[in-house]
């Protein structure tokens, strides 16, 4: 009589509790330019001028006598307009049927097409606080400087990359009206080198500190004033999908730049921010086919990111080799 075996008495089933499933965890695309939820696929913004805040016009006067008269300026022609992006992915009912539930194929059906919306919205957000102009809005950051040779923060010896930050900072503050860079944006590419950077490591802790000097955005951001220090390092790719995806290369959506400036934390009419995010909606939903027997998962948003405030930032660019 034949023994039993480990496989005669076990047959191979998914397991519920752990899997694979690959995606970026590290988007900063909202902490960059903060979401104004708005009602209308195009509209404008208020536009208030500068100048009047900062004008000194009180006067001493006389028992009596009028006070000065001064005034506000306000520009009524700026604005924004939402396009509609959209991600499906067809689940035919034959497939849903057939597969086993650990695989919750609906839910990673949804998750696939809400990664796909943020990742997309990563990508313009980057290019926006990357670039000094592009096709879309024209001239974006007119403060900005380019490194390169022994200026870039990759040559250890020659680059002075505290002098550098700190030009971009009191850039800001001076177009700002005294107002404070409390944000400070890079690639992945560009944090791996300053981190290690000897100018920046002797600043935070001492050329003589003994041990490992391990500097942390935190550290960074309490040692230059920074309330927020955001490192981009989601990956995207644009090659086709292959069978075994040993083709297949990523690349960092956040290059070699550093933009400093100035991002609230909380959206208003009267509130300066650098960016912002004007967004008509953004939804998940499902809907049947039935010429082709198919239930499709959709996410979608309608967005425009815009530089509003194009005095309170300044770009590095090219940071490192």
């Amino acid at each position: 009589m034949p023994d039993l075996t480990t496989g005669g008495v076990h047959v191979n089933k998914l397991l519920t509790n752990v899997g694979l499933r690959w995606k970026n965890l590290t988007w900063i695309a909202d902490q960059c330019c903060p979401i104004v939820p708005v009602k209308n696929k195009t509209d404008l913004y208020q536009s208030w001028h500068k100048s009047p805040w900062f004008r000194d016009e009180a006067r001493y006067v006389a028992a009596g006598a009028s006070a000065p008269r001064i005034g506000l300026g306000v520009t009524l022609t700026d604005s924004y307009q939402c396009i509609t992006y959209k991600a499906a992915y067809p689940l035919a009912r034959e497939l849903k049927a057939n597969a086993d539930s650990e695989l919750q194929i609906q839910a990673r059906a949804a998750e696939l097409c809400t990664n796909a919306i943020m990742l997309a919205r990563e990508r313009r957000v980057a290019r926006l606080f990357e670039m000094t102009s592009d096709d879309t809005q024209g001239t974006i950051w007119t403060k900005y400087t380019t490194l390169s040779g022994t200026n870039q923060w990759s040559d250890f010896t020659n680059s002075d990359p505290v002098t550098d930050i700190d030009t971009g900072k009191a850039s800001v503050e001076d177009n700002g009206g005294g107002l404070l860079a409390n944000t400070c944006i890079m690639g992945v590419a560009a944090w791996r080198k300053l981190r290690r950077h000897p100018v920046i490591t002797a600043m935070i802790f001492g050329g003589g500190a003994p041990g490992p000097k391990v500097v942390t955005p935190a550290l960074f951001g309490q040692a230059f004033e920074f309330d927020k220090v955001l490192i981009g390092r989601g990956q995207y790719t644009a090659d086709e999908e292959d069978t075994d995806e040993s083709g297949i290369t990523y690349s960092n959506i956040w290059q070699k730049h550093m933009w400093i400036g100035h991002v609230t934390n909380a959206p208003s009419v009267l509130e300066p921010s650098a960016a912002y995010m004007f967004r008509e909606f953004y939804k998940v939903r499902s809907w049947y086919d039935d010429d082709t027997d198919t239930d499709f998962v959709e996410a979608s948003e309608s967005i425009d990111e815009v530089a509003v405030s194009a005095d309170i930032g300044y770009i590095i660019e090219n940071v490192v080799a």
